[in-house]
């Protein structure tokens, strides 16, 4: 450790002393921390951006906004002409449009019908009866797989793997309590089975509880309302501009949508995200935001009481949380029993050794089906017959759908035919009886593949798509929502605005006036305007996630001198160079410290020991109180294929460098020129398409499988331990 902060101390040291004076200025001047980067834009006006927000009757701005709005990519240029009054509005905002399609061009994939020819059997799960019902063709009377395993309502991929227990049919089999799935084969030797069904079993327990506790809060407020759905579908990965490129069919329904009138569409154009990867962006929404997990709690429930799902309930919510992947992280942090009434997960984990199915990252190119459905069709099924049993009752429903997550940047179109449907079934079954409220969303932008690397990139992943749905009716019953939704599309919003328009809608639900503060810096959608002064600070989203803070590229030739064809480094360029690398090493020695040597299992045991092979791409921005923040991407020597990234603030004061969650490396003090600085390494990632076995050896031993690099005895010991689990 001393190693590290002797390199890091020396390297920051010779950066901000080379970046002061060199073409890099970035606004570290000694004792003049109020000019900041904000200030420094002329083109702002400061009498506009501490403007109080004001607010226009429904009827006012209805009459002057006649025709509906038409969604497109390219209606995020509204933002740029807002620069001069707004704060926060990046430059770039991802791919140009001609740019994006030309590096994610329309690709056609089979449909699953046509993958996978429709199954000969039959398998039902008759919840009337209380049994499982298989009919099979031939001698053969099938087998079958029932799911969850009790007290063991989530998962990962690996957890359950070798405990899922294969049974022959031989005759109706009676149903426990929480079977929701069975997984089927009419084929006696095949290893893949062809028939499923995921649908919830209705529980008259919870609707009593959902009925009492509403009659009994509305009693107080003699409210009269019509239920409550709010239906969380969040898609994983999308970028907004990716919505816009890859989601055709679903663009145009939702611009069909907006010209009836009915239906009020709203695209909110600067929605930033809060973290890098699904669990630190989600965690906002579903508690009071991610602080990383107990090693020694994983499997244990670790979001506490401040839970959507529970707090929701005491609302008088019958809530539903759906997850299609198999994410480890989620798992560590929402643990095997989450309180929520119903769960889909583990139904999708048990086809990862059924069926086949795969939700990796490196799987791209492989249209992802369980038997004749797309597997975020289950998902979605699951979902709606949840709606349709609980009919009548306040009800949350999530959904997490996976088809972007991978590294080609082309599986995302596999889900837009099926968004459609949902849309349409969400809205036509559920739409008039209901106050219906669509949040589609996605978690964060697109991380993954070696197109990651420049800033058109970067920002796309900051800035992931999110739209609101909702009938005009119901909006009408906001005195200014109309005004306000279409005013917070232009400003930066975050996930903690959705938790807090979740609970706003709840207590509207109820009749109880709005006044939770759980987190004063969010807002309601709905009637709180976000202010033309908010910064990525106010709400909480690190520097490094900021889309306004835009990374300036510094030149290859500086820290790859090889590669300069014409004009040569100076002294100064050369020892830029060489603190770039030397910052490298750092990093390096960090990612050993924690995968290479490994507490309780040695030097070397699952991971290989990193070296620096090469610097990808280095960048810095300059923050809005005076700091530096660098970038950098590296490939190290064992993983020629692997992108690492990472972030360096450098500081005149050590609070000002936030910390977030427990990955947490500590600061370095630097000197310069007597003035005392201050570094710190704030984020390390993979950006590349990493997966596969090492992934699920790595989870295997706990360790982070984002930094590792296996070694083969690693991966020999745990497969042989798999077969036997199995």
């Amino acid at each position: 450790m001393a190693e590290g902060r002797a390199w890091v101390a020396a390297l920051l040291a010779t950066l901000v002393m080379l970046l002061l004076f060199s073409q890099f200025v970035l606004i570290l001047t000694p004792h003049e921390r109020a000019i900041t980067a904000y200030k420094s834009n002329k083109r702002l006006n400061y009498t506009l951006v501490n403007q109080k927000p004001k607010y226009i009757p429904n009827p006012t701005f209805i009459q002057k906004h006649t025709k509906p709005e038409k969604f497109a990519m390219d209606d995020s240029k509204k933002l740029l002409n807002m620069t001069n009054s707004v704060l926060s509005i990046p430059t770039i905002l991802g791919y140009p449009a001609k740019d994006g399609h030309k590096m994610f061009p329309y690709v056609r994939y089979p449909t699953c019908q046509r993958r996978n020819p429709p199954p000969k059997g039959q398998v039902k799960l008759d919840y009337k009866r209380g049994v499982l019902l298989l009919r099979c063709p031939g001698s053969f009377r099938g087998k079958y797989v029932l799911g969850p395993i009790k007290g063991k309502r989530f998962t990962d991929n690996v957890r359950l793997m070798g405990k899922w227990r294969v049974r022959l049919y031989k005759g109706p089999v009676k149903l426990k309590k929480e079977h929701d799935f069975v997984i089927a084969s009419c084929i006696k030797d095949s290893r893949r089975f062809e028939l499923f069904q995921h649908i919830p079993k209705f529980d008259p327990k919870i609707k009593k509880r959902a009925v009492d506790i509403t009659k009994k809060l509305r009693a107080q407020t003699k409210a009269t309302r019509k239920p409550m759905i709010i239906a969380m579908i969040t898609i994983d990965s999308f970028s907004r501009n990716h919505f816009y490129r890859k989601l055709h069919k679903t663009v145009r329904y939702l611009n069909k949508l907006e010209r009836k009138q009915t239906w009020k569409v709203t695209d909110f154009k600067l929605h930033n995200i809060i973290g890098p990867d699904t669990v630190e962006n989600q965690a906002e929404l579903f508690a009071n935001g991610y602080h990383g997990y107990d090693p020694e709690k994983i499997g244990k429930d670790q979001v506490g009481s401040s839970a959507i799902w529970s707090r929701l309930a005491k609302k008088g919510f019958v809530t539903m949380f759906g997850v299609e992947a198999c994410a480890y992280k989620m798992y560590y942090w929402v643990g095997n029993n989450p309180t929520a009434d119903h769960i889909s997960n583990p139904f999708f984990c048990a086809n990862y050794r059924f069926s086949g199915y795969r939700a990796e990252k490196k799987t791209g190119r492989q249209q992802r089906c369980i038997g004749p459905h797309m597997s975020h069709y289950y998902l979605m099924n699951y979902t709606l017959d949840f709606l349709e049993k609980y009919e009548g009752t306040n009800r949350w429903a999530y959904n997490h759908i996976t088809a972007a997550h991978e590294q080609s940047g082309q599986h995302a179109q596999t889900l837009d035919k099926d968004l459609v449907w949902y849309l349409k079934q969400l809205i036509g079954k559920f739409g008039k009886q209901n106050d219906l409220v669509i949040f589609l969303l996605a978690d964060h932008g697109m991380r993954y593949g070696n197109f990651k690397t420049g800033k058109f990139a970067i920002q796309e992943h900051r800035l992931p798509a999110f739209f609101l749905l909702n009938k005009r009716s119901f909006l009408d019953k906001f005195d200014y929502s109309y005004d306000t939704l279409n005013h917070n599309t232009l400003r930066l919003t975050s996930k903690p605005d959705l938790r807090r328009t979740m609970f706003h809608l709840a207590n509207y639900s109820l009749g109880i006036p709005f006044t939770n503060q759980t987190n004063p810096r969010a807002v309601s959608l709905f009637t709180e305007k976000v202010k033309n002064s908010r910064r990525c600070e106010d709400i909480g989203i690190p520097p490094w996630y900021c889309a306004a803070y835009v990374l300036n590229t510094i030149e290859e030739r500086i820290y790859d001198p090889s590669n300069s064809k014409s004009k040569s480094n100076s002294p100064s360029e050369k020892q830029l160079g060489k603190s770039l690398k030397d910052l490298s090493n750092a990093v390096i020695y960090q990612l050993n410290s924690r995968v290479y040597t490994v507490p309780n299992l040695g030097k070397g045991f699952v991971c290989k020991k990193l070296t620096f092979k090469k610097i990808v791409m280095a960048s810095y921005a300059a923050l809005s109180n005076g700091d530096v923040l660098f970038k950098l991407t590296l490939q190290m020597t064992q993983l020629p294929k692997g992108r690492f990234e990472t972030f360096v603030m450098v500081s005149e004061r050590p609070e000002d460098i936030p910390v977030v969650g427990q990955d947490t490396y500590q600061t370095f003090p630097v000197r310069y020129g007597g003035k005392k600085l201050t570094a710190r390494i704030v984020m390390i990632n993979r950006s590349d398409k990493y997966g596969g076995v090492c992934e699920e050896v790595a989870r295997f031993y706990k360790v982070n499988p984002e930094h590792c690099a296996c070694r083969e005895e690693a991966i020999q010991r745990y497969q042989g331990s798999k077969k036997r689990r199995q």
